[in-house]
């Protein structure tokens, strides 16, 4: 029979934190998120996103330079609040006595996947309602209404979501000239540059042909099936195609990422971390307050939150 002493204890969480640290790791591996979020530490219960808008037009100011057209600096701000999270795991006192605890491992080997992949499973969640979830605009944030400058209406709008179109070669050339057309509220290009191309299983295959072929039947041919040199592959600056098993519900849809910008702030989707997720310990529980412990409990917890950021950094096409 097992006794249930501060040394015990000792030993069991660090059996625990050993297998939450390597399903962290293990997880931690398969990720992508990083490279189309905002991570952002959080010192607040909320916090506040401003962006500011690039205005700025130089014009002309007549011969003399006295004509001159003063500008206001606009910003749009953002309020995001922090959520907590977590789950927890409650045993007996018995059951550690007579050594049924097997359990508590495989929580724990759980628990770190979990935690690991817990900001990609908040960035699957709002991109694949991104059709009917509002952003900072208060534009769904994939719409064909999203404005170019939200104080001004007369700069016009952009669509970061096109449908009739499959994933082609022919129809990928075409969705990065629509993203780099795209102008700033100071009518200026905004240079985006999408790298990151994100597709479900079923497109795998058709992904990586289009990416990594050298020879692909050129699409500007009328007869469609004349071999050329794959100029998206010396031309277009995309990187190895990203296959996203939870894209599986919507075969044919695919997307297009401009990556984070950590050091300006500009991403697609935030995730801010107002306290890590961490698992709780009784190693410092002392003899008699284990004694007083009909069960003992496990918490892992931590306070977070995900939320739209810039449309024009991520791009649906549906089929």
């Amino acid at each position: 029979m097992a006794q249930i002493t501060p040394e015990f204890m000792f030993s069991f969480q660090r059996n625990l934190n050993f297998k939450y640290s390597n399903a962290w790791a293990r997880v931690l591996g398969e990720l992508w998120y990083q490279r189309v979020t905002l991570v952002q530490p959080s010192g607040a219960l909320e916090e506040i996103y401003q962006w500011m808008l690039e205005t700025a037009q130089i014009v002309k100011q007549g011969s003399r330079g006295r004509d001159l057209t003063f500008e206001d600096v606009v910003q749009v701000t953002h309020k995001i609040k922090n959520e907590n999270a977590g789950h927890a795991l409650k045993l007996n006192r018995n059951d550690i006595e007579d050594n049924r605890f097997d359990v508590a491992a495989k929580w724990a080997s759980d628990a770190g996947s979990a935690g690991a992949y817990w900001p990609q499973r908040l960035w699957v969640e709002l991109v694949m309602n991104g059709t009917t979830r509002k952003c900072f605009d208060e534009e769904n944030f994939f719409s064909d209404q999203h404005p170019i400058n939200p104080f001004d209406e007369s700069d016009g709008v952009y669509s970061n979501v096109l449908t009739g179109m499959p994933l082609t070669a022919a129809n990928l050339a075409a969705a990065v000239a629509h993203i780099r057309k795209i102008k700033g509220p100071n009518d200026a290009p905004r240079y985006l540059k999408p790298s990151l191309l994100m597709v479900d299983p079923d497109n795998t295959l058709t992904a990586a042909t289009i990416t990594g072929a050298e020879i692909i039947t050129d699409p500007t041919n009328v007869s469609g099936g004349a071999p050329a040199t794959n100029m998206i592959k010396t031309r277009y600056g995309l990187g190895t195609p990203l296959e996203v098993p939870e894209f599986a519900d919507e075969p044919g849809v695919w997307y297009l990422g401009v990556e984070a910008n950590q050091d300006a702030f500009e991403a697609p989707i935030i995730y801010q971390e107002r306290r890590a997720f961490e698992l709780t310990s009784f190693t410092t529980m002392t003899q008699s307050e284990l004694d007083r412990s009909n069960d003992l409990e496990w918490h892992h917890q931590g306070r977070n939150t995900a939320a739209y950021g810039l449309p024009y950094m991520l791009f649906r096409f549906e089929p």
